[in-house]
């Protein structure tokens, strides 16, 4: 059911689109801490690839997702299935705290506050999972490496490729230039066609060089 309507709302993102506002602040110190303020002041219109790419420069930022948050969202839904809106929230609400820019996260807590009946709260968070999911379709078409998607973690990979309709059949880091990029076979849902999308992936590569120290 989830991954039908998260198709459903990427596709509305791709063809209606979703407003931001170019900043290039990102690599400014305490950018990512002024999105974040902006967005709880109920301002969604921002620039949301500068807002990514500003989390990667605070310290809870790793590219393969923060520790726990996996875990919570598979609490949150299982309280959602069980009819528990108020505790599916409390649970996943604070995954956000670590990572604003959690997308599915965000997708989750607007389906859980529309159950709540609660507009205002659902359609924020959608705007927000929304802006998210643009930056990065807006990166490239993904067609080829010259192309290629532009994300912060692996965790991205998979949630595009899942709203775009598809199953990931096998990954393979390929360089190029000097770049480092996921070539993402993958199988339509639909139609069992086979395609390949490419992500660069220099972001989270480095940060992982970088911490192991090479």
């Amino acid at each position: 059911m989830f991954r039908k309507i998260f198709t459903i709302i990427l596709s509305l993102v791709v063809f209606t689109g979703c407003a931001s506002v170019p900043s290039n602040t990102g690599s400014e110190i305490g950018a990512y801490d002024n999105y974040v303020a902006k967005l709880k002041s109920g301002d969604t219109n921002i620039d949301y690839m500068d807002f990514r790419i500003a989390y990667t420069k605070t310290s809870n930022y790793n590219p393969y997702g923060v520790f726990g948050s996996d875990e919570k969202k598979k609490k949150s839904l299982e309280y959602f299935e069980k009819k528990k809106f108020k505790k599916a929230v409390k649970t996943l609400e604070p995954v956000l705290d670590s990572d604003y820019t959690d997308i599915m996260a965000h997708f989750f807590l607007s389906l859980f506050y529309e159950e709540l009946k609660n507009t205002d709260k659902a359609n924020f968070h959608l705007s927000i999972s929304r802006g998210l999911m643009r930056s990065i379709v807006e990166s490239g078409s993904g067609k080829s490496a010259k192309e290629a998607m532009t994300v912060i973690s692996v965790r991205e990979e998979y949630v595009t490729l899942q709203g775009m309709g598809f199953s990931v059949k096998s990954q393979a880091l390929v360089e190029d230039n000097g770049s480092a990029y996921d070539a993402m076979t993958v199988v339509d849902d639909e139609t069992g066609e086979e395609k390949v999308f490419y992500f660069n992936v220099d972001i989270p590569f480095n940060s992982l060089s970088d911490k192991l120290g090479e």
